[in-house]
Parts: structure tokens; sequence; C-alpha cells
């Protein structure tokens, strides 16, 4: 994403429970979306005020950006261990959740950067080489093997 951004906060600063926002709200702030505020708890633990800062921390907890818009999908295959819950976000493994966001970034004409850990893998990988990089960094780091036969025929049944 690129935006302009508004708080850099150095832990999560839980903005996206706008749930409970009436709709009212929601109306008023259509064309340009509704704005998100970090919680009290943040502001406390503290926020990054430079390029310096965020460097010496390692990165950011959350990011809010105004006027944002997608510039990319970055897959990283080092995310999501072995032991990582992959219910939680709907999935049965998190070969599924990647081969979902290459999948939606196809429909979507935007770029795919594939990286494992801050290795970078490539850009725009055919569907066959997404595989074979999935395979080759995955597998031998946590030898999960993942079913991609069922799921790539899946994929290549919605084209």
């Amino acid at each position: 994403m690129k935006g302009y951004p508004v708080v850099v906060s150095k832990i999560d600063v839980d903005s996206q429970t706008l749930g409970v926002i009436p709709d009212r709200i929601v109306q008023h702030w259509k064309s340009s979306g509704t704005p998100k505020r970090p919680n009290a708890y943040s502001e406390e633990k503290g926020y990054i005020q430079s390029i310096d800062e965020l460097e010496s921390y390692g990165g950011a907890g959350e990011v809010l950006l105004d006027n944002w818009e997608i510039n990319g999908i970055w897959i990283n295959f080092g995310a999501g261990g072995p032991r990582f819950d992959n219910s939680k976000i709907g999935y049965t493994h998190i070969g599924e959740a990647w081969l979902d966001m290459y999948e939606d970034a196809i429909k979507q004409k935007l770029p795919i950067y594939v990286y494992s850990d801050d290795n970078f893998l490539g850009k725009n990988l055919t569907l066959e080489d997404f595989e074979a990089a999935y395979r080759k960094y995955r597998d031998a780091d946590y030898g999960d093997g993942y079913d991609w036969e069922r799921k790539v025929s899946m994929y290549n049944r919605g084209k």
C-alpha cells in the first residue's frame, strides 16, 4: 500500500475494529473512507516518529495511512510457521491463504512480490513458479507438505 502515514505505532493499535460505527458515520465518510484512530493503549506504548526510529525499532506494529491505495501484494513464505493457527484466518493451511492472495492479485492486475523471509524470490511468478518456490522454501523449512493439487485444480476451475 502507499499513502500518507498518519500514525506509525510500535504495537497493533486495533484500528480494524470499525464494525460498531453507526451507518450515518459510514455514509458521511463514504467518498474518502472512514478515518481510523489508534486505541489509548498504543499511545502509552509510543509512536514511531522518524525513519531512523523505525529502522532502529525494526519495523512498525501498525501504520495508519490516509489517501491509501494498493500498489502490490507481498507474500512471504517465511510467515506463519507450522504451529501457526490458520483457523484464525479461515484456512486449514497457510498455503491456501497465499494461493488465494495470488489469485486475488491476478484478478486485480496487481504486481505480486514473493519472499522467503528476507530473500526476494521474484515478481509476478507464474502459478507453476509460485508453487515450485513454495515447495522449495516452505517444505524445506517446515516439511508441511501442502496438497497443491487439490487447491490448484480449484483455482484453475475459477478461471
